[in-house]
Parts: structure tokens; sequence; C-alpha cells
């Protein structure tokens, strides 16, 4: 509809346009006539003049009326300017008439399809009209039957509240019924993962020790904590147990290739006060003066002991960092320098440890601190790097 109004619009203004230049163009054409009609009244006036002039001259002089006539009749061309215009305004003419002709079909067409758009409306209107009182009719009959079918309902609903009352008090006596499986249910979930855990640590404490997966690259162990010590020398002390005697086996593999040097090993009996403590002890040399102040120290036992310090607690965070039970000793009576002492007993049982709980909190605390220790030993030693006293495999630039 608004494209038919629109072009309704245009092409009355081109109508309105071609009657403007018809009017114009006539206007054009009447300067041609207006110019021919003061000209005629100018000659009529002349002519009259003429007239009388030569009746006053035929009584002097004789004479011939006709070549007077002749020679007194003027130009009757029009100026150039007259005639421009009254082209202009023959050209407007045309084209105005041409213009309201056909832009006056197109807009009887447009007006045509207004029309008819404005009747197609009126007559959907008018049906609309129909089917609304329709509908208002059954929409007052629908009405009545609701109206019957709310009482009906009313009375209905009635009976479902009291129904729904009921199946609220069931509801609610089954939800408390399936609170209280749930808590059941969670009480159990809880023992099971309890006596999973349980059965895990009974299985962990009773595996024995394994061997170590090394790393293995270029043809070297990836060790960083213990490579750097290949002068370094180790003795076992072991009891007469064959999983002892496999942990062992698992120790000198892992420093041999770290390049350590596997020194004496010596088998004892349980019971005897060689015994070696559950588990494995760490011990290395400790310099004189640190237990016997008159002892005078010397540039090598400091190295010694230094190396040795920082040797032993590499070991003993590499095998607590593959969850062993391990610990650091000191034995006096074997004070070797270069040298480390591991002695191996049995294989602890913490499952069946009255301090079990205690243990669980207090051993990564001791864990922290070994490490901090050894990270502080090889901090010394790098520290010290530039004497050659604490490398013995460097030469001295001096």
């Amino acid at each position: 509809m608004d494209v038919c109004q629109a072009q309704k619009d245009h092409f009355s203004r081109l109508v309105n346009s071609s009657t403007i230049a018809v009017a114009v163009g006539v206007t054009f054409e009447g300067v041609e006539l207006v110019h021919d009609l003061v000209a005629s009244v100018k000659r009529w006036r002349r002519k009259r003049k003429e007239s009388a002039d030569l009746k006053e001259l035929s009584e002097f002089f004789p004479l011939n009326r006709a070549s007077v006539k002749a020679n007194s009749m003027g130009s009757d061309h029009h100026p150039k300017w007259v005639k421009v215009i009254g082209r202009v305004g023959l050209i407007l003419v045309v084209l105005g008439v041409v213009g309201e002709s056909r832009y006056g079909a197109k807009l009887e067409d447009v007006q045509n399809d207004i029309h008819a758009s404005d009747m197609a409306r009126l007559t959907e209107a008018q049906q609309q009209a129909g089917d609304a009182k329709k509908s208002a009719e059954g929409a007052a009959k629908s009405a009545s039957e609701a109206k019957d079918s709310a009482k009906q309902a009313d009375k209905d609903a009635g009976i479902a509240l009291d129904k729904s009352n009921r199946a609220n008090a069931a509801a609610s006596t089954a939800l408390s019924e399936a609170v209280e499986l749930r808590t059941s249910v969670k009480a159990a979930e809880n023992e099971l993962n309890e006596e999973h855990n349980k059965r895990i640590e009974l299985e962990k404490s009773l595996t024995p020790r394994s061997a170590f997966a090394i790393r293995v690259e270029k043809g070297k162990a990836q060790l960083p904590d213990l490579t750097g010590f290949q002068d370094m020398k180790f003795d076992l002390v072991l009891i007469h147990d064959a999983e002892a005697v496999r942990a062992a086996g698992a120790i000198v593999v892992l420093l041999k290739a770290a390049g350590w040097i596997r020194g004496t090993t010596t088998f004892v009996e349980y019971g005897t006060p060689e015994t070696p403590e559950d588990g494995v002890s760490v011990s290395w040399f400790l310099a004189p003066r640190r237990y016997d102040t008159s002892i005078p120290e010397t540039e090598e036992i400091v190295r010694s002991w230094m190396r040795c310090e920082a040797a032993g607690l590499g070991l003993i965070v590499f095998l607590e960092d593959h969850e062993w039970e391990v610990h650091e000793s000191m034995d006096l009576d074997h004070n070797v320098q270069n040298t480390i002492r591991i002695k191996i007993g049995f294989k602890p049982n913490p499952y069946f440890s009255p301090f079990k709980e205690l243990e669980k909190k207090i051993n990564p605390r001791e864990r922290n601190f070994d490490r901090e220790r050894m990270q502080s030993a090889q901090r010394e030693l790098r520290e010290q790097g530039e004497h050659p006293w604490l490398f013995p495999h460097q030469e001295s630039p001096h």
C-alpha cells in the first residue's frame, strides 16, 4: 500500500508539472499573438494618418493611390526573440500535453490499484467482522459451558485436594526414609573407602622394597643428587633376610650407576648388638672435631666431611622420595673419610605401628627438613667450588 501511495504522489507531481509546462507554453505563444496585435494596431494608425496626408497632398499633386499604398505597407516579419519564445512555447505545450497524457494514464492506473486494494481491505474487514461475531457467539456459548465445567472442577478440586494431602503425607514419609537410606549408604561408602585404604596400606607395608627405575640419557644415569661423587665409597651392613638382601641389591645398582665405589659388605645375625634397625640407616664420615674438640681439623678432613654429608643426605632424600623408610645415624666406630655406611634391616611395617597416625604427620616434615639440609650442603659445595681441595678429581690451578 505504501508503494502504491508513493507511485501516486510521484505521478501526480509529474502530471502537475506537465500542466504547468502547457500553461507556460501557451503563455509564450501568447507573446507572439500580443506582438501581432500591437503591430496591427500600429499599422492601422499609420494607415489612417497616411490616408489623411495623401488626401491633403492629392489636392496639390496628382498621386496614384495604388502605388502609394504599396510603398506605405511595412514588413510583417516578426523579430527574432518573438520567434524564439514562440517556438519554446510550442515545445512546452507539446511536452506538457504528452506528459499529461502519459502520466495521467499511469496515475489513473495507480489510483485504480489503490481503490482495488481499499476494496479488498474493506471486504476482508467485513469478513473478519462476521467471523468475530460468530466467534463472540461461540465464546459466549463456551463461557457458559466453562462456567458449568468450573463448578464441576471445583467439586473435583476438593476431591483432588484431599488426595493431594494424603499423597503429601506419604511423600513426606518416603522422603524421610530416603534421607535415612542416603545417610546409611553414605556411611557404608565411607566405611568401604576406609577399608579400601587400609587394604592398600597393608599391601604397601607387606610389599618388598623393589629396584629403582633409573633414567639414562646418552649413556649416563640421570641422578642429579647422587652424581658428582665418583670417588665416594659405600659399605653395606645387612641382616640375613631375603628382603633385606634384595633391598641391598637395589641400592648397589643405584649407587654404582651414580659412579660410587662399592666397599665392604657385612652380614649380621638378628638379635646381636650389631643388628641394624628396621629400615635403612645412613651414616657418613664425621670430622673428629665435631665430637672431640681437641683433635685439629685439616682441609682434607673438612673436604671429606662436607662431601660425605652432601652425598649421604642426597641418598636419604632419594630413598624417601621412593617411599623407603630411611634415617640418618651416627657410627663413630666407622668414621672413614669419603665413605658412606648403609645399614639395611627388616622392612618396617607401619600398618601395625601404634604410632601410625602420628608418623603420617611427622614423616612429611622430616622429609622436607632432609631436603633442605641436602640443598644447603650442595649450595656450600658450589659456593666453595673455586677451591680445588673440595673436589679431589680437580687439579689445583696453582
